[in-house]
């Protein structure tokens, strides 16, 4: 599997920002969904 670098960059971004509005809940979700965005 290739991601792109801007698409890299935009995962990067939203992981960031997810886990600066969810602080409070476990990062798993935010791992699960990253995952679960490149397959």
């Amino acid at each position: 599997m290739t991601v792109s670098l801007s698409g890299k960059l935009a995962i990067t971004r939203a992981a960031k920002e997810m886990s600066r509005v969810s602080t409070a809940t476990s990062a798993a979700p935010v791992n699960a969904l990253i995952i679960g965005s490149n397959e």
